[in-house]
Formats: structure tokens, C-alpha cells, sequence
């Protein structure tokens, strides 16, 4: 009897031990993926960090870095708020653009912050050509997280996939900076 209550024991007293490790490597495990969370994090902004500086290195146009801080609630507009405002030097009709091409122009500035409006907002317009056919027109938003190209002559194909550039000509954004892709003609 004495044996079997001893390794009755001994196995409740290994279970409990087993119970309280499992406690702990479940903690550890929590921890460990958030750390891990944290880490691909500070590897993505390392990799959008990089890709800001191949981007000011490839452009000869002064620019400022600034971080995207509030987007616009409302549905009928599509603005953001940045980081940089009139201490960095900014000013309404800037051009707002990043790696991937442009985005948007400031159409407020304030002490330490401005307001972009992004490029698909209704309000919104750029001169844009069409990057092998050299068509241009004028692109406009629709609010629908897409944009029109409108006045471009009906006799002239325009081809679905080309990509959209900036043309220049509305002298607030930059020549060649892509902006979309025709995805419906």
C-alpha cells in the first residue's frame, strides 16, 4: 500500500511539474511570437526605408521622406495626413509620391503636418500619357479607389495592361512617374 501511494505521488507530483511547464513554454511561446512579429516589422520598414533611398537616388528632384499619420474618414474623399508640414518647407500643389509612382498633392499645410489629396479623389487630376503609345489625357479620380483617363481622342486604341505615367503638363507632378495601369478601355 505504501508503494503505490508513494508512486501515486510521484506521478501527481511529476504531472503538476509537467502541468507547470507546459504554463511556462506557453508564455515563452507568446512572447517568442511576438518578438517575432516585431522583427518582420522592423525588416519590412527596413526594406521601405531602402527603397526610399534607391528612390531619391534615381530622382534629381529635392524631396522630403514623411510618413502617412491619419487617413480621411469619409467615404466621398480621399485624403491623408503626413508628417512633414510647414517646417519641413512644404506647401500646397506639392507632389506627394513614393517608390511605386504618385500618389496624391498636398492641398493643406499646416505647422508640423499637411493633407494629401490622394490622386483617385473626384477632385482629384493629372496630365498622363500612356507609356508605349504615348497617348495622353487627363486622369481623374473616381472615388472608387480607381481613376479615368478622359480626353483621349476615340479613333486611338488603348491598349489594356500599359501603364500610366505622369506627363508633366499639369506642372505639379513630375514627368514619368507611373500611376496606374489600364485595367478597362
Amino acid at each position: 500500500v505504501a508503494d503505490a501511494t508513494t508512486g501515486a505521488w510521484r506521478t501527481y507530483r511529476g504531472l503538476w511539474r509537467a502541468h507547470q511547464q507546459n504554463q511556462e513554454l506557453e508564455v515563452q511561446l507568446v512572447a517568442a511570437r511576438s518578438e517575432i512579429q516585431q522583427l518582420s516589422e522592423r525588416a519590412l520598414e527596413a526594406e521601405r526605408l531602402r527603397g526610399l533611398l534607391e528612390f531619391k537616388q534615381h530622382y534629381p528632384f529635392q524631396t522630403v521622406a514623411a510618413e502617412v499619420i491619419a487617413a480621411s474618414p469619409g467615404e466621398d474623399t480621399q485624403a491623408d495626413y503626413i508628417d512633414k508640414g510647414r517646417d519641413a518647407g512644404l506647401t500646397p500643389d506639392l507632389a506627394v509620391i513614393t517608390p511605386a509612382g504618385a500618389v496624391g498633392k498636398i492641398i493643406a499645410v499646416f505647422p508640423y503636418s499637411s493633407q494629401v489629396m490622394l490622386i483617385t479623389d473626384p477632385s482629384s487630376g493629372a496630365g498622363a500619357l500612356l507609356e508605349q503609345t504615348r497617348l495622353q489625357g487627363v486622369l481623374k479620380g473616381t472615388s472608387k479607389h480607381f481613376c479615368e483617363l478622359n480626353y483621349v481622342m476615340n479613333e486611338d486604341a488603348v491598349p489594356v495592361g500599359e501603364v500610366v505615367l505622369t506627363s508633366g503638363l499639369d506642372q505639379i507632378y513630375p514627368k514619368g512617374l507611373p500611376i496606374g495601369r489600364v485595367v478597362e478601355v
